[in-house]
């Protein structure tokens, strides 16, 4: 079948959703398929694509909705957002019936009331579930709406981990999963950043945490733990890398306090949101997936692991699925401080491992999260859709 494919985006995507959506696309173009995207508005995904000479329609919309945990916030979000899908699904059709796709994918929630309102022959639906749906809604309105709105629309359900479908499925609702993976090809050494450039020194146990700055990703959790760490650790230099600091955050401020507080700052290296991620694998010997709950995929964990470096992550959600505990990384059971101060010094406690590890690691990002081994299950699954 020759496949024309039409990818309906926000435009503003948030790391882990713009990666993965740009890695499957240059991959699928690599074989010669056609993509077009039409985003809600202009953002970073939408640079992005440019750069890579993608052609991107915008429709310049405002898509704003934020559903909030009660049933009267709920409610009024979902009106809202239905009325405002009425007004976008109306210029997208008519953008649509002027080509002929096959298929159409896109990748956030929040447009799935606009998709499945779509009606257009023979064009089949496609939903890169990224995220989980929330349990903690009234009634579970929230999955049940959901629910309902893929039945109705005809979409095709498939999520980044079986987690992640785990919080959708239903009687009527049985999602495919596919696992994200990686442009190896970006990771090269020729470009890696030195140590030396942030006085690492070479005897020096670094520890990194590689995410916007949030109190679900546990920066300050994971602060708390590196002290017990150094308290607990004679004779050992510790350092603890933390990227994607947003400095008019409140969330920032409270870390940085955490670490002036307790001493740190002489062991506390902290970098804004940087580009080209890749670069920065070189610096660390250790990669904490920090979390408070669970992560859905994990891009950065695969990435680690392709880099040699060992995982420290709950045994939830994406990472469960991707680490090997004790061949790859550890698994932790807690997300307070002590279950990553527990990860943190078995890593220690293992470090002659940790060469085996990063072999392992790499091998098994080659063998089962690789971009060309995603494209290829990708296809395979909307084949047999």
């Amino acid at each position: 079948m020759k496949y024309k494919i039409v990818w309906l985006i926000n435009g503003f995507e948030g790391f882990g959703v713009l990666s993965a959506t740009l890695a499957l696309a240059i991959e699928l173009r690599v074989k010669n398929i056609q993509i077009d995207f039409i985003s809600i508005e202009s953002g970073k995904l939408v640079d992005a694509l440019k750069a890579e000479d993608f052609k991107v329609i915008t429709l310049n919309k405002k898509n704003d909705i934020f559903y909030k945990n009660s049933a009267f916030f709920f409610l009024f979000s979902f009106i809202k957002n239905f009325k405002q899908s009425f007004v976008v699904k109306k210029e997208l059709q008519q953008v649509l019936r002027k080509k002929n796709y096959t298929h159409l994918i896109y990748g956030n929630a929040n447009l799935t009331s606009i998709v499945s309102l779509l009606r257009i022959r023979r064009l089949k639906k496609i939903f890169l579930m990224h995220n989980v749906v929330s349990d903690s809604y009234f009634l579970n309105l929230n999955k049940l709406i959901y629910q309902f709105s893929f039945l109705y629309g005809n979409i095709f359900v498939i999520a980044n981990s079986y987690y992640t479908a785990s919080t959708i499925s239903g009687y009527f609702i049985k999602p495919k999963v596919l696992h994200l993976g990686i442009n190896t090809k970006k990771f090269d050494t020729k470009s890696l950043k030195d140590r030396n450039e942030f006085k690492i020194l070479n005897n020096d146990i670094v520890f990194g945490v590689f995410a916007r700055w949030d109190a679900s990703k546990a920066q300050d959790v994971v602060i708390e733990s590196f002290k017990k760490l150094i308290d607990n650790c004679d004779n050992i230099n510790l350092k603890l890398l933390l990227i994607g600091a947003n400095k008019k955050d409140d969330f920032y401020h409270k870390c940085l306090n955490l670490i002036k507080d307790n001493n740190l700052s002489s062991n506390v290296i902290i970098l804004r949101e940087v580009n080209q991620i890749e670069k920065y694998y070189s610096l660390i010997d250790v990669l904490i997936n920090s979390r408070i709950n669970a992560e859905p995929f994990g891009l950065t964990v695969i990435e680690a692991m392709y880099n040699k470096v060992p995982v420290i992550a709950l045994n939830i959600g994406g990472p469960s699925e991707t680490i090997l505990d004790s061949e790859t990384g550890w698994l932790i059971d807690s997300s307070d401080s002590n279950g990553y101060y527990k990860g943190m010094y078995k890593a220690i406690q293992n470090k002659d491992s940790w060469f085996e590890m990063g072999n392992k690691g790499k091998k098994r990002v080659l063998e089962k999260f690789t971009t060309e081994i995603v494209c290829k299950n990708f296809l395979k699954l909307i084949s047999e859709n």
